[in-house]
């Protein structure tokens, strides 16, 4: 995103929506901003990934059943 990163953008959201769960896809970060960025309560997924990392990433952060989200 040219204007905001999105580490940042979703800082902005949990200060205005803290009950809204983020993710954001990444090429850039190192390990370490991984680690804050998920630590900062959202999921960012580093790129590349698979279909099923996507999957896995949001079941566990919206601790849903697996067959919600692959029956579309």
């Amino acid at each position: 995103m040219p204007q905001i990163s999105g580490p940042e953008l979703a800082r902005r959201l949990a200060s205005t929506r803290p009950d809204v769960k983020v993710g954001y896809m990444t090429g850039y970060a190192d390990e370490d901003t991984m680690a804050a960025a998920t630590r900062g309560g959202t999921f960012p997924l580093q790129k590349p990934f698979t279909r099923d990392g996507l999957l896995a990433a949001v079941r566990e952060r919206l601790g849903s059943d697996p067959t919600d989200l692959t029956s579309h």
